[in-house]
């Protein structure tokens, strides 16, 4: 009695795939190229309605949020712009009622994080945030569309601030 594996003698699987696509090219290159032809479609579908966030085509409107403070933010070792950015936005909203959604302030960071990015970190230096900035980055979250806004919010679901 043989308890191990039996192995059969002839081609391997590359003898054997070989042999079938050469029997359904005809099948497989029509199907290819219509999975490839509905992926792209499918990927690019929706696109133009502002289905993913951007910041760049964002107008910085008028600030309904009440006047807030500038703060600076004093860089230390293993910051990134995000980083700052979601520190002074939390410093600053700390009394506002009623507070910024979640989607709102990931806008209102990633917003200010470009905005300041054009400055060099330096640890130990300083980036001075306006206080119209913040009021300006969060208020600009109310001129996005509905979908817009529920891109953002799904993106912060998992984020702790």
């Amino acid at each position: 009695m043989n308890n191990g594996p039996v192995f059969e003698s002839g081609p391997g699987w590359g003898a054997r795939l070989a042999g079938w696509s050469k029997r359904n090219i005809l099948y497989i290159v029509p199907a290819t190229a219509l999975i490839i032809v509905i992926a792209i479609v499918s990927g690019t579908a929706g696109k133009h309605e502002g289905g993913t966030p951007e910041i760049s085509r964002i107008p910085s409107g008028p600030a309904s949020t009440s006047s807030l403070p500038a703060l600076v933010q004093t860089v230390q070792k293993g910051d990134s712009y995000t980083i700052l950015s979601r520190r002074a936005i939390t410093a600053a909203i700390k009394d506002l009622s009623p507070m910024p959604t979640k989607g709102a302030r990931l806008f209102a960071e990633t917003k200010l994080a470009t905005i300041f990015s054009k400055q060099p970190l330096v640890v130990g230096g300083t980036v001075t945030y306006g206080g119209s900035d913040i009021s300006n980055a969060l208020a600009a979250f109310d001129t996005l569309t509905a979908k817009q806004k529920a891109s953002w919010e799904a993106l912060a679901r998992n984020i702790k601030f």
